[in-house]
This record gives structure tokens, sequence and C-alpha cells, in this order.
């Protein structure tokens, strides 16, 4: 007050002589400052307002706390109201004797807020000479409130460490849907917020920054590399890693967590003597409540946050002397997928023959009805083999189709270059063997497809009828086509 010039100062202070008079209370962003002794003082005398929830709101507001002193205070007014709001009644009617007393009770505890007094500076000199500052951040929930609180441990020049209480805040949980373990990660985002708030505004360069929580269900999904989480988990352990690393989080057991207060509530008396302003005695000692190591998920199978591993198996069926079908998809077109694998059997056929003469010559390209036809065993074996390897198998070792088969009410059997025909009582008629016999195929594969869509276009797009009776016409059988 000296280093200030009379016409800076208020009336009542511009008055005083400082040598001989003492500094009478003064207030500050709506918090009392005892000039003296430089010390913040609350003196809350809420005005007579009529019982009503539109009286317990205009009340609890009123009392104004940015920096958090009195959170684990008016957590217990905003709980009441919480219940009162539950309760359904209208605005404006008198509230019912229980709340009425819950109420009465809570006020008058505010009247030993004149025992609460909170040091104005964090520590007896600047911030800035104590060396390797570190923000140390605890969070907590129950069933009713979630709370997270900030302190900053400095040493001073006597390589002493000290800690000191900067900003805390507590916030009513919600009345149902929500289970501890997601209120204990609400409270850890919130401690992210309020980590976020304080560094942006404290002024001074953060040597390591310590996150706690005693909620071992956090500590794991915050580590966890391995298991997916469902959108409310998720997107929160996002913003959690996102401001700190899994390394930076600790467990802290519950009775030295000081966030604890902030979510059970606390009496004037109980926030003065306990760990809320002062914060617990480990970050001024070599002692730690426990080490960074990591916590694995508890239970994931059981956890339902845990998104279900699904586990698909792929099995190759086939040898290297068969055809890889899914090589058949690049084509868009029956006839382009035939000449493709006539060209092929036509180069392995010269190329056999000519190494059998121990020379080689350039192959000529075919394109013979002879061709064509080895390119559609070869095309139309392999498809089958794709999708029927069972049935395939079994008659090729002269065994009945298994009774489970979805091709055993075809009396399917095997012609003599290895198709897959359709049996039934025509095998004594005087047909073509393309009527008698049409040869099998699945209608999903694309080869099927491909051999719809040629017969399609080669009958005009008539309609499905007439598509359908050129296929069978073709010779092909079709399995749910």
């Amino acid at each position: 007050m000296k280093g200030l010039s009379r016409e800076d100062l208020s009336t009542d202070l511009s008055r005083l002589d400082f040598d001989l008079e003492s500094l009478p209370t003064q207030r500050s962003l709506g918090l009392q400052w005892d000039l003296n002794k430089d010390y913040f003082l609350f003196d809350c005398h809420i005005q007579d307002r009529p019982v009503t929830k539109r009286g317990l709101l205009s009340s609890i507001h009123s009392v104004f706390d940015p920096i958090g002193f009195l959170s684990p205070i008016l957590i217990n007014g905003r709980l009441i109201l919480r219940d009162v709001i539950a309760s359904g009644i209208e605005w404006d009617l008198p509230l019912t004797t229980e709340f009425e007393a819950k109420w009465y009770n809570w006020l008058g505890s505010l009247a030993d807020l004149e025992c609460v007094k909170v040091s104005r500076s964090l520590f007896n000199v600047s911030l800035s000479e104590m060396s390797n500052p570190e923000l140390h951040v605890f969070s907590d929930s129950s069933e009713k409130a979630i709370a997270a609180v900030v302190y900053v441990v400095g040493c001073s020049s006597a390589g002493e460490k000290k800690a000191s209480f900067v900003m805390g805040k507590a916030k009513v949980a919600p009345a149902k849907g929500h289970t501890i373990p997601r209120l204990e990660l609400c409270a850890a985002v919130l401690a992210t917020e309020l980590y976020t708030l304080v560094s942006e505004n404290l002024g001074v360069n953060i040597a390591d920054t310590h996150f706690y929580t005693d909620s071992r269900v956090v500590l794991g999904n915050i580590g966890n590399q391995t298991r997916g989480f469902h959108t409310y988990v998720s997107n929160r352990v996002q913003k959690i890693r996102r401001v700190s690393s899994p390394k930076q989080w600790r467990y802290v057991a519950t009775d030295k967590n000081p966030a604890d207060i902030g979510t059970r509530g606390a009496s004037p008396k109980e926030l003065q003597d306990g760990l809320w302003l002062s914060g617990p005695t480990f970050l001024c000692t070599q002692e730690t409540p426990m080490s960074n190591e990591f916590f694995p998920l508890l239970n994931p199978q059981l956890d339902v946050e845990v998104r279900t591993d699904v586990v698909t198996m792929k099995t190759s069926v086939g040898s290297n002397a068969r055809l890889e079908t899914d090589r058949f998809e690049r084509f868009s077109s029956w006839s382009r997928l035939l000449l493709a694998l006539s060209v092929l059997v036509h180069v392995v056929s010269s190329f056999k023959k000519c190494c059998s003469q121990r020379g080689w010559h350039r192959c000529s390209i075919s394109s013979s009805p002879e061709s064509k036809s080895r390119a559609t065993e070869v095309v139309l074996r392999e498809v089958q083999y794709d999708c029927f390897k069972a049935e395939v198998d079994a008659l090729s070792s002269q065994s009945p189709v298994g009774s489970s088969s979805t091709l055993v009410a075809l009396d399917p059997f095997l012609d003599d270059v290895g198709l897959l025909r359709f049996g039934g009582r025509l095998r004594q008629g005087d047909f073509p063997i393309e009527e008698k016999h049409p040869i099998i195929l699945a209608a999903k594969h694309h080869v099927t497809k491909l051999l719809i869509r040629h017969y399609h276009e080669s009958i005009q797009h008539q309609g499905r009828l007439f598509t359908e009776g050129a296929v069978r016409q073709a010779g092909y059988w079709i399995v749910g086509g």
C-alpha cells in the first residue's frame, strides 16, 4: 500500500497513516482481503430468500468462488438443489419439511466460514524464484459429485519443498445413467481441463506435471494400447491423452487424495484442517503414493465399455496345381475371361510340346473352338472346386455326397472331364448331355454372374425368364439362381 500513490487508493485507505493505523479489510473480486496478514477471508451472509427451488438456486449462485476454495462446502448446497430438482417440485412452491431442514442446516454451516483463511500468495516468495516448479493434479468421483484440484510444488532457495493450492473444482454428478468408472473418467477429464487453465495462466515454466486418481479402471483405460472402447469412453480417453501422457498418471490411495474431499463435501472446519487447501504431505517429501506403473484393463472380457474382439479366420483351400479363382474377378465379361484362359491354355500346351522336343520357338496364339472349350472346362472346374470342394472330393473318391450338402437333392456326379453335373431321372433319356445333366454352379460366384450377364445380352435383354431359359439351354444349373 505504501508503494502506491494516494490517488490510486480507495477512500478509506487514502486517509490512513500506514505507520500508525491498522489496515482495514478490503473486498477484492468478491473476496474479503485482510491487508495486515495478507489472507483471503470468507463471510457468506446469504440474503433471506423464499425456501423454494428458485430461492435455493439464487442463494447458491450468490456465493462467488471462482478459484474453488470453497468447492467442498458449496457442493453440499448444490447436492440439495439436485435432489429438490429430482423430486419434481415446482420452482416457486415451498419445499417439503425434509428439504427445508437440510437447507437451513447447510445455511447454518456457512456461519463457520469465518475460520477459513487462505494465503493470498502461493508462497512467501515469488513463484518465479522457486526452482523446478511442478503441478500435481488430483481427481476423484463419487455417486454424487466429481472433483479435481491442482497444487503447485516448488523448491525454495534452502532446498525445501513447498506445496500450495492453486485451483479446485467440484461438480454435481448426473442423478442416474452413469457408472462409477464413467464418473471417475469424467473426473480425470476435469483434471486435465484444470491443468490446461492453470498452466496457461500461471506465468511460469512448469518443470513437470503429475496426475493422480484412485481408480485403477481409469488408469487402465488411459494406458490401454490394445483394445477399443465404445464412444463414451473413447472420446474422454482421447481428451485426456491430448493433454497428458499415460506416464504422467499415477495411482493414489483414497485417504491421500484431496479430491475425495471435493466429492464428499466438508464443513468449514474440516476444510480448514483438511487436505483440500494444504495438499497431501507426500508432495513436500520424497515419498510417493505409488509409482507410475502400467495398469492393465481389469477384466476386459466383462467390461461393457470395451469393444468385443471379433476374430475371423480365413482358410485357403487348394494346392499349387489349382488356379486362384479370385483372379477371375478382374474380368467383366465371360468372353474376355474365356479368351484370356484359352490363350493361357494354349501357351502352356505349346510350352510343354516345345520342351518335349528339346527346342523352343514362338507359340502362336490360337482362338479355335477347341481352345475355348478347354478354357471353359478349366474355368468351370476351378469354380466348382472353389464352391463345392467337399462334394467334388467325395465324388472323386467314389463316395456319396454328405446328407448335409446343399447338392444332395440334385444327385450330382462327375463327368469325364471332372465337372460336377446334375443327376436326376433323365439319365436314360435321348437328350443332349447339356439338357439331361447341366453343369452345377453356385449363384453368388463372380463367374456365374458373368455367365448370366453373357446370356442376358445374347437374348437382347428380354427379361428374367428368357435369361433363365437361355442359361438352362446352354447347359448350366445355378443353385439358388
